[in-house]
This record gives structure tokens, C-alpha cells and sequence, in this order.
């Protein structure tokens, strides 16, 4: 099967369809001065575009700095299939919205913040502070207590939790980044023009 597209119905006042524009001396212009200007500055404004709300907001050193980009190109995406020439179906646009929510998700990367919250609401807020190691170096041992864990046994309850929380947290990115890969498997090719 092709990966062909049914075609928009174009709209009659269209420039494309004025008689200006049919008429060799009206092409020749309209081609001249689409490459002479109209590019040029279509071109400074997608970059500035990109520069601003993408790319000075991304980082070298961080991973999810990619879901930044990732996330902006999809929006862009769809702006442009949404008023392209071409009809998308219902199918691929859902799954174009679902990674764009996705990929939203990976770039703030807040998959600790629930689980964390829910640890501290039983185990109280951690407090933390420092003690010298005492062997005449700067060194010093940071300590940490929370007001609801009183015995031992508490306290070991209270780290396995804590793991919980931090697996959790792993096992959802995993879940989120598997989805978006997914997405571009399947429906990657179907989504452009």
C-alpha cells in the first residue's frame, strides 16, 4: 500500500488560482520574488523562531534537552499538518498529540516529584545537617533524620521505601520513553506530507 495522502479541497479565492498568478509573466514574478525575498526571510524567521523558544533553552550536558526539541518539533508539526494541503487521519494526529505529550513529560522530568511527595507525607520532611568527621581534616559527615521514623525498624522501612519511590520513578521514564520511540516506530512515516 502507498503512503499517499487524499488532497484538501482548495479554497477558491486562493492566490494560487488568481489570474495574476496564472499568467507567465505573473509566475516568472511570483518565483523571483519568492526566492529573492520572500525565502530569505522565511528562512531568518524559522531560525529565530527555533533559536528562541527551542534551542537557548537547551543544554549540552542534559539528556533531556533532546525532549525540548523533540517536544517543539512536534509542535510545529502539527500546526502544519493541521492547515496543510493534505488529510491526515484521525488515527495519526492522536498519536502525534500523545507524543507531544510525552515528550513534555521527559523535558520536565518530574517523575520523582509525586512519588517523593507521597514519602515525605508519611515519613515527614527530611531534615539534614553536617557533622566534622573528627580525624583533624575538613572533611564532614552529612546526617539526616525525618520526624516519623523512631526505631530501627522504622528506619529500615523508611529506606525501602525510599528505593521504591526512586524505582518507581525509573520505571515510569522507561515507560514515557518507550511510548514516544513507539509512536515514531508506528506512525513516524505517516505523520509528514
Amino acid at each position: 500500500m502507498f503512503n499517499s495522502k487524499a488532497l484538501k479541497e482548495p479554497k477558491e479565492d486562493s492566490r494560487l488560482y488568481s489570474w495574476w498568478l496564472t499568467s507567465p509573466i505573473g509566475g516568472f514574478y511570483y518565483d523571483w520574488s519568492w526566492r529573492l525575498v520572500g525565502r530569505p526571510i522565511f528562512e531568518a524567521k524559522r531560525c529565530f523562531q527555533w533559536w528562541y523558544f527551542c534551542i537557548r533553552k537547551t543544554w549540552d550536558f542534559d539528556f533531556t534537552s533532546i525532549f525540548t526539541i523533540i517536544e517543539y518539533f512536534l509542535k510545529r508539526l502539527q500546526k502544519v499538518l493541521l492547515n496543510g494541503h493534505a488529510v491526515q487521519e484521525e488515527k495519526d494526529m492522536q498519536a502525534l498529540a500523545i507524543a507531544i505529550k510525552l515528550a513534555g513529560r521527559l523535558r520536565k522530568d518530574e517523575y520523582f516529584d509525586r512519588p517523593s511527595r507521597h514519602h515525605s507525607k508519611k515519613w515527614g520532611e527530611s531534615r539534614h545537617w553536617f557533622e566534622p568527621v573528627g580525624n583533624g581534616s575538613e572533611s564532614v559527615y552529612m546526617r539526616s533524620s525525618r520526624p516519623n521514623v523512631n526505631t530501627e525498624a522504622d528506619k529500615e522501612q523508611e529506606r525501602k521505601d525510599f528505593r521504591a519511590t526512586w524505582e518507581t520513578e525509573e520505571w515510569q521514564r522507561q515507560r514515557d520513553e518507550k511510548r514516544l520511540y513507539g509512536i515514531f516506530m508506528k506512525y513516524g512515516r505517516r505523520l509528514w506530507d
